[in-house]
């Protein structure tokens, strides 16, 4: 950063302005120890940048005052010298700030002085002397004139012997003036004679002995080795920009572990327990990488991308299988074992929620920038080629199975018998195919979701809220805020008894209607159905069809490619399938009726189907 002349709180880093002010020592600690305040002006243009830092010096000001306590009554030697170096800085930087711009305003009473004087000369007839200065030595666009510059001879004559003789006799009352300046300046508390007023008086004197050294130099024509600079712009002190809007970046730091504490709990986030445990997750890596009790602000891209090689070299299910390991140890484990490593996409979705909680932190004015934004790495696999629709071939197989044609038991559903069990498993892969559910929401559906609006039977998905009392198991939840919705039973499902076996259900008192299907540990309906359905040692895999880029969520695709082919509406196919728009309202009317959607639904068709 390079200092303005002229104005000492002024710098400019890569053509953008920024104030630029020493912390005083007494409030150091309230500002994490940061000896500077770096903020931005968020301008390049000088004039707007001098009206930005007006403003930003006295919203700087207020925070001083506010941060301000007890007053600082103790002073340590390291303490002293860097508020006496601080200040030999300023001192430099103002002589040769000056020296390059000429001393204006001493030029301008120089001028002042002499035509007053010729004036009242001329009126009282009186003799005029000229100073002994012509107008060329004492007025100059560039640089000290000739006057200025005799002026700081004079000065480095006067100075050096008074202050070389009160540090060799360590005459300590000779900086009493300074002590008082420096001390309303950071905030002290010193009593005369006490250790810390009279380390910070030794340092003092040594300020103006190197003080006067320098002017030497300069004064001769000598380039001094002095560094006027500020200290390097680093990422710790980066995070003090801020906008002189009347937003305060604060004062002190948090922990990433206090972050993401914050983050988890904050009322205005919308995530389930199950996405927050998945969170979890790669929130522990992230600790492990930079650790927990790094202050967030110091956190760079680079540290980030540390975790994003870690994850290239994480196996798939670590923390189940290494739950007392930190994410060093995982991968040594995982190189030794040959284990299978994490997917791209995977990885991908873990550096979405590192993103996440940095934009949260952002947003929050925990940090100034989201060190992890845009970080992913290279899929090879397309998002379209990721999960496939059933191909009609393999929907029949599905459809034809004992489980839907007559098997032997509900354990042995995949051995042909005389039994067709119309409970879950029956059901939820038709609705799921003709509704387009996730298989969440089919899973969760309550006796009383199975209603009429508008005289047509509709499906209701919604999320139970919070003070419903109702069971962790019977708690329902949506993916989206769009998912929220209607859908109208297709008579397809109608036609196989599905709305008179969910009127059954409710006779019967269920709350839930398919009551048989248990939680997994974590309190979702929908995980133990999907290891059954997909696993390749059960009923997909019972067909052949499993490890085939075809799982339960095939249904969704089939749905949606089914409303594409029909011709429907987009708003209504956003609407029917919950991925944006169309959320109902509190009478789940929504904005599109239940009439004009029975309608359209119906138009769903899949071309060489055969139902049980």
């Amino acid at each position: 950063m390079e200092a303005v002349p002229g104005y000492p709180n002024l710098h400019r880093r890569n053509g953008t302005y920024y104030l630029y002010k020493r912390v005083p020592q007494g409030l150091l600690e309230a500002f994490n120890h940061q000896k500077f305040v770096r903020r931005s002006l968020r301008t390049k243009d000088l004039t707007e940048a001098k009206v930005r830092l007006h403003k930003a010096l006295a919203a700087l000001d207020d925070e001083f005052e506010a941060a301000e306590a007890d007053l600082k009554e103790q002073l340590s030697t390291e303490e002293a010298q860097s508020i006496a170096k601080g200040h030999l800085q300023d001192m430099l930087l103002e002589d040769m700030e000056s020296r390059q711009e000429g001393d204006k305003p001493s030029q301008v009473q120089f001028v002042n002085v002499h035509f007053d004087l010729q004036k009242k000369a001329a009126k009282e007839g009186l003799g005029y002397t000229p100073s002994c200065y012509s107008f060329d030595e004492v007025i100059s666009d560039f640089g000290l004139t000739s006057r200025d510059y005799d002026a700081r001879l004079a000065t480095v004559e006067m100075l050096k012997p008074y202050y070389r003789d009160a540090l060799a006799r360590q005459d300590l009352s000779v900086a009493e003036e300074d002590i008082e300046e420096l001390s309303e300046e950071h905030h002290l508390k010193l009593d005369q004679g006490s250790e810390g007023w009279c380390n910070l008086a030794r340092e003092v004197l040594k300020m103006w002995v190197r003080y006067i050294d320098v002017l030497e130099r300069r004064n001769n024509g000598e380039p001094d080795e002095f560094d006027l600079s500020p200290p390097p712009f680093t990422p710790d002190e980066e995070r003090i920009e801020a906008s002189v809007s009347g937003e305060k970046t604060p004062s002190g730091g948090i922990a990433l572990e206090t972050l993401v504490s914050h983050y988890r709990s904050d009322p205005g986030r919308s995530a389930s327990e199950r996405t927050n445990k998945g969170y979890d997750v790669i929130y522990r890596m992230l600790k492990d990488v930079i650790g927990a009790e790094t202050d967030i602000r110091t956190i760079t891209r680079q540290d980030c991308r540390k975790v994003q090689d870690l994850l290239l070299k994480t196996p798939v299910n670590a923390h189940q299988m290494f739950p007392d390991k930190n994410a060093f140890e995982v991968v040594k484990l995982a190189e030794e074992r040959a284990l299978k490593l994490l997917s791209p996409s995977t990885i991908n979705n873990r550096l979405n929620n590192i993103s996440a909680l940095f934009k949260w932190a952002v947003k929050e004015d925990y940090m100034i920038k989201n060190p992890a934004e845009g970080l992913r790495v290279n899929d090879p696999v397309k998002a379209r080629d990721k999960r496939r629709s059933f191909t009609t071939e393999e929907l029949n197989a599905i459809f034809s199975a004992p489980l839907y044609t007559g098997c032997q038991s509900e354990l042995k559903y995949h051995l042909p018998g005389s039994q067709i069990i119309k409970k879950g498993r029956y059901w939820v892969p038709l609705i799921a195919l003709w509704t387009g559910m996730r298989l969440g929401e089919c899973c969760q559906l309550h006796c009383d979701d199975v209603k009429q609006i508008d005289g047509v039977w509709c499906l209701i998905i919604k999320e139970t809220k919070d003070g419903e009392g109702v069971d962790e198991g019977d708690r329902q939840r949506v993916k989206t805020a769009s998912g929220e919705r209607f859908v109208p039973i297709h008579s397809a499902l109608e036609g196989l008894g599905f709305i008179n076996f969910a009127l059954q259900q409710k006779r019967e008192g269920h709350v839930r209607l398919f009551p048989e299907l248990k939680p997994s540990a974590d309190g979702y309906l929908s995980n133990n159905f999907s290891k059954w359905f997909n696993d390749k040692n059960r009923f997909l895999g019972k067909l052949g069809l499993a490890g085939k880029g075809a799982s339960f969520h095939s249904f969704r695709h089939n749905y949606r490619d089914a409303m594409r082919e029909a011709g429907l509406n987009h708003d209504v196919v956003l609407a029917l399938g919950g991925w944006s728009s169309g959320k109902t309202d509190d009478n789940y009317g929504g904005n599109i009726s239940a009439r004009f959607l029975k309608q359209q639904i119906e138009r769903v068709t899949y071309e060489g189907l055969e139902l049980p």
